[in-house]
């Protein structure tokens, strides 16, 4: 399948991941993790922490990827941090060794990592660009920030997914969705076999841009 992603073959990760998806036309993909306090809680019949199963994920998708896209680590939760910049995926060593020791903590502030991360894949030389947002979208009191940060990603035609790992939608993510960022259900990370019985499965939609 185009959408292979290994031992992540049927997890909602592998329907967001546009590598495979064109698979000769270059891709540059900023992940954007969310390592707020409300991501150390286990997603709903689950006993690992939602922060430790998108982490495990987003490694998995690193490895995977071909050599000519690219590929970023963005975190966040008060503040946003660049904890890898943009690299060929050559270089995919850099963007997993970014990502250990992540810890969860801290509110949730959603516009500031968009910000960021807009920023970042805007520095790529692949032609398509995209953010894929993984995140249970507990932001609170920044919906005009958040708007106004999902426009200019519009206007700049990257491209914005949203990986909801938490139990339901929520005003930030409304809001994404209405600049046209698409979504899927995060929140049964795992191996095939290990959604939580009566789980929805996973569902790929068309995104911005």
């Amino acid at each position: 399948s185009a959408f292979a992603l290994g031992g992540w073959n049927g997890t909602a990760l592998e329907e967001v991941l546009p590598y495979w998806a064109f698979p000769d036309d270059r891709s540059a993909v900023v992940f954007v993790l969310d390592r707020s306090g409300s991501m150390a809680e286990p997603a709903p019949g689950r006993s690992r922490p939602r922060i430790e199963e998108a982490v495990s994920a987003v490694l998995r998708s690193v490895q995977m990827m071909h050599d000519d896209d690219e590929v970023a680590i963005v975190t966040f939760a008060e503040s946003a941090e660049a904890r890898c910049p943009i690299v060929s995926g050559r270089d995919r060593g850099r963007p997993a060794g970014s990502l250990q020791g992540i810890s969860a903590g801290g509110p949730t502030v959603l516009s500031k990592a968009l910000d960021l991360a807009g920023a970042t894949v805007k520095s790529a030389k692949a032609g398509r660009r995209r953010l894929v947002v993984v995140t249970d979208g507990q932001s609170v009191g920044e919906d005009d920030a958040v708007r106004s940060a999902a426009r200019l990603l519009r206007a700049d035609g990257i491209g914005v997914t949203i990986v909801r790992t938490g139990e339901a939608s929520t005003p930030a993510l409304a809001i994404l969705r209405e600049a046209g960022a698409g979504g899927v259900d995060g929140s049964g990370f795992g191996p095939p076999g290990s959604r939580p019985a009566g789980a929805p499965a996973p569902s790929r939609e068309l995104t911005l841009a």
